[in-house]
């Protein structure tokens, strides 16, 4: 089940809803105190509307529960995500209407019982907080809403792509040895098709020439490399939200992506370090990325210091 509805009554249009009634209730009651007294009909209507109109979603709202429970603590932005969504209601029949607000990613129209909600997330984050039941029918004169039960939060950690080879930073590796794990600062042990980020001073012309395409020396790593991700939260860094969004996946690329490769990777936001081993996953880099937004950029924020690659929006030329 896919929630992406929009709302049929929004706020704009309840409050003109509601003027209007007043106002019309307002006039009928003048023209039964000085025009005729059938102007009362029309004033008992008019408050018989109010009355539906507002009491109405109070209950509903007040016997109905929803309880959301997601099946993963973790999500990927832009991978199909699921969750189970039960709705109950004390009332003899079943109301239509009831609606899911507060989250862009799960907004849209519900119904009583027991459901499984598939979607896509459209953006990192946690998923869920301030997730609330609305009602508003008949009229759409007021919304009533309800806090939603949330059995187990869900995190989406941002989407990640190549992040190209480990960069050379002099001065910081861990001291590891790690004789058996491909890199470029120990014994030769072969030769490989060159890729895009290698260095041309490794290059195997004899070979090349050989082969009529470029092939570079592979060697055997002396230490395990040690690099810094820093990722700035001044706001003269990311022109606007989108940018600073960018960037945040583009952190999450190396810091995923190089301790995937061997590397020992320091995450350096704000006077935040987080050191991720090599060959583990970096589950508490990725949720401190995910919790960040652009509401966290200031003026004053401190650049972090001894950074070797800076997280940026690689859609902007440098």
């Amino acid at each position: 089940m896919t929630l992406l509805l929009p709302n049929p009554i929004s706020a704009a249009r309840s409050n003109r809803l509601l003027t209007a009634l007043l106002a019309a209730a307002l006039a009928a009651l003048l023209c039964g105190l000085f025009v005729h007294a059938n102007g009362y009909v029309w004033l008992a209507a008019a408050a018989a509307i109010l009355g539906i109109g507002l009491a109405w979603p109070w209950v509903v709202i007040r016997a109905t529960t929803a309880r959301l429970r997601f099946d993963s603590e973790r999500g990927r932005e832009g991978e199909p995500a699921s969750a189970t969504l039960d709705v109950r209601c004390r009332l003899p029949w079943k109301p239509i209407g009831l609606r899911l607000d507060g989250d862009a990613a799960l907004a849209g129209e519900v119904e009583v019982g027991r459901r499984a909600l598939d979607w896509t997330p459209k953006r990192f984050g946690p998923v869920g907080k301030g997730l609330v039941l609305s009602f508003s029918r008949p009229f759409g004169l007021w919304t009533a809403t309800k806090q939603i039960e949330l059995s187990r939060e869900m995190l989406i950690w941002p989407a990640t792509h190549k992040a190209g080879p480990v960069p050379d930073c002099e001065g910081r590796d861990s001291g590891e040895h790690a004789g058996r794990r491909v890199g470029t600062g120990g014994e030769f042990c072969g030769v490989r098709d060159f890729r895009a980020g290698d260095r041309l001073r490794l290059v195997h012309w004899a070979q090349s020439a050989k082969h009529e395409r470029l092939v570079v020396r592979e060697t055997l790593a002396d230490a395990t490399p040690q690099v810094c991700v820093g990722l700035s939260l001044n706001t003269k860094n990311h022109p606007d939200a989108d940018a600073f969004d960018a960037a945040v996946r583009h952190a999450a690329s190396m810091v995923e992506g190089w301790t995937r490769s061997g590397s020992t990777v320091v995450l350096a936001v704000d006077d935040r370090r987080i050191s991720c081993p090599p060959n583990a996953k970096p589950r508490i880099a990725l949720d401190a990325l995910a919790l960040l937004s652009a509401n966290d950029l200031t003026n004053e924020a401190a650049m972090p210091a001894n950074v070797d690659v800076w997280a940026r929006d690689e859609r902007r030329p440098t």
